[in-house]
């Protein structure tokens, strides 16, 4: 996770991160990290865990963030 952080605030806004759609509990989730960590990315609401999985294990989207039990 360091890695990640280190990577995201060397390249401000690169990297796209998922969610399973706006509101969900791991976008909220996203939106803390962005503001604790001081980190800028784009972040990219899916409409529901499936097309959000979909995008990440085709590797359209890099970065995602989910509940276990829907992945």
């Amino acid at each position: 996770m360091k890695e990640l952080v280190d990577l995201m605030k060397a390249s401000p806004g690169k990297y796209s991160v998922a969610s399973p759609g706006a509101g969900t509990t791991p976008s909220l989730a996203i939106e803390m990290l962005k503001q604790a960590l001081g980190v800028s990315f784009v972040t990219v609401p899916f409409a529901g865990g499936g097309p959000m999985a979909q995008s990440l294990l085709g590797g359209f989207t890099p970065i995602s963030c989910n509940a276990v039990s829907s992945l």
